[in-house]
C-alpha cells in the first residue's frame, strides 16, 4: 500500500502547492522573461519546482522517522540538497551572482560527500588509489550534475519527464536487484512529487520549474548515486545510462562551445534539444521523443548493466553512442 498511498498524497500535495507558487509568482512578478538562453516566447511565472522540493523533503522526513533510510543519506539530502534548493529559489526571486551560487554549490557538494563518508567508496578504475582521491572527482561530478540539470531545463516538460523516468527506473532496478524497498519508496515518491508539478509544466507550460528545483534534482540524483554505490555496491553505470539524454547533450554542447572558441559560460540556446524544438517547432514533440528514447532504449540497457556488471562499460557505450550521434546531427553547440 505504501507504493500507492505515499505517491498519491505527494502527487496531490505537489499539484496543489504548484498552484499556490504560481499564484504567488504572478502576484509578485516572479516571471521568466525570454532571453538569449530561452526557448520560450511568452513571459511565464517560475519557481514552481519548489513544490517538488518541499514534497520530497516531507517524504524524506517520514522515511527517516520510520527508519527507511540511513541518517547519513537523510542529512546529505536535506542539508546539502536544501542549500542547493535555497540558493536556487533566492536566485529565482532576485538574481544572485554566479560566484555566490557556485560557492554554495561547492559547499553543498563537499558537505554531502562528508556526510556520506564518500572517501570509503571505491570508484571504478581507482581501486589502487587512496580514498580521498574520490572526493574532488565526486565533488566535480555533483556540481556539474546540478548545473547541467539547470541547463537542460529549457523547454516545457523535459526536466519533469527526465526526473520521473530516472526515479522510477532506478527505483525498479534497486527493488528487483537488491530488495531496497525503502529506497524504492523514496524514488517513487520523488517521481510522484514531480508528476504533480508536471501537470502545470506540460506543454504549453503554465509555470516553469526554476533553479530552486532543477539544481536540487540533479544534486539529489548525484547524492543517491553515490549513496547506492556505498550501500548496495551498485556502480554508477545504471544511473549514468538513465540520465544519458541530459548528460550527453549538456556535456557535448559544452565541449563544442569550448573548442570552437565561443563564450561557453555565456547564456545560449544551442543544446541539441533546443535546436530540435526549433527545428520541429514544438516543445511537446521533443519532450515526447525524450520519453520514447528513455523507455525503449535506455531503460533496457540500464537493466543490462545490472544483470551483466562485467560488461558495464561496453553496454554504457552502446546505450550512449546513438545519443551522441543525435547531438552531432542536431548541431549541438551551435544555434540553428
Amino acid at each position: 500500500m505504501e507504493y500507492v498511498i505515499y505517491p498519491s498524497v505527494l502527487f496531490l500535495f505537489s499539484l496543489l502547492l504548484t498552484w499556490v507558487v504560481r499564484f504567488y509568482a504572478l502576484k509578485y512578478s516572479i516571471i521568466d522573461n525570454p532571453n538569449a538562453r530561452s526557448s520560450h516566447e511568452m513571459p511565464t511565472p517560475r519557481g514552481g519546482g519548489l513544490a517538488i522540493v518541499l514534497s520530497f523533503l516531507l517524504l524524506l522526513l517520514a522515511s527517516f522517522v520510520t527508519d527507511r533510510i540511513s541518517s547519513s543519506l537523510f542529512f546529505a539530502l536535506v542539508i546539502s540538497g536544501g542549500a542547493v534548493a535555497g540558493v536556487g529559489f533566492v536566485d529565482d526571486c532576485i538574481s544572485l551572482s554566479s560566484k555566490l551560487r557556485f560557492a554554495v554549490h561547492i559547499f553543498a557538494a563537499l558537505c554531502g560527500l562528508y556526510l556520506l563518508k564518500a572517501w570509503e567508496i571505491t570508484l571504478p578504475g581507482l581501486s589502487w588509489a587512496p580514498g580521498w582521491v574520490s572526493i574532488p572527482i565526486l565533488c566535480f561530478f555533483l556540481v556539474w550534475l546540478l548545473n547541467l540539470y539547470n541547463f537542460m531545463d529549457g523547454i516545457d516538460g523535459i526536466a519533469g519527464v527526465e526526473t520521473i523516468f530516472t526515479a522510477l527506473g532506478m527505483g525498479g532496478i534497486i527493488c528487483f536487484t537488491t530488495g531496497g524497498t525503502g529506497w524504492t519508496v523514496i524514488l517513487v515518491g520523488l517521481a510522484a512529487s514531480t508528476a504533480g508539478f508536471l501537470v502545470w509544466n506540460w506543454p504549453p507550460a503554465k509555470i516553469f520549474m526554476g533553479d530552486s528545483a532543477s539544481g536540487f534534482l540533479g544534486f539529489t540524483f548525484g547524492i543517491l548515486m553515490i549513496a547506492s554505490m556505498k550501500e548496495f555496491s551498485i556502480g554508477p553505470w545504471p544511473w549514468l545510462i538513465l540520465m544519458a539524454v541530459f548528460l550527453v547533450d549538456s556535456s557535448y554542447t559544452l565541449l563544442v562551445r569550448m573548442l570552437s572558441g565561443q563564450k561557453w559560460y555565456a547564456a545560449h540556446r544551442s543544446h541539441a534539444y533546443q535546436n530540435a524544438s526549433r527545428k520541429y517547432a514544438s516543445h511537446k514533440k521533443v519532450t515526447l521523443a525524450v520519453v520514447m528514447i528513455n523507455v525503449f532504449w535506455l531503460l533496457p540497457h540500464a537493466f543490462l548493466v545490472m544483470l551483466f556488471p562485467d560488461y558495464s562499460i561496453p553496454v554504457t557505450l552502446v546505450a550512449t553512442s546513438p545519443l551522441l550521434a543525435l547531438a552531432v546531427w542536431l548541431g549541438a553547440g551551435y544555434e540553428h
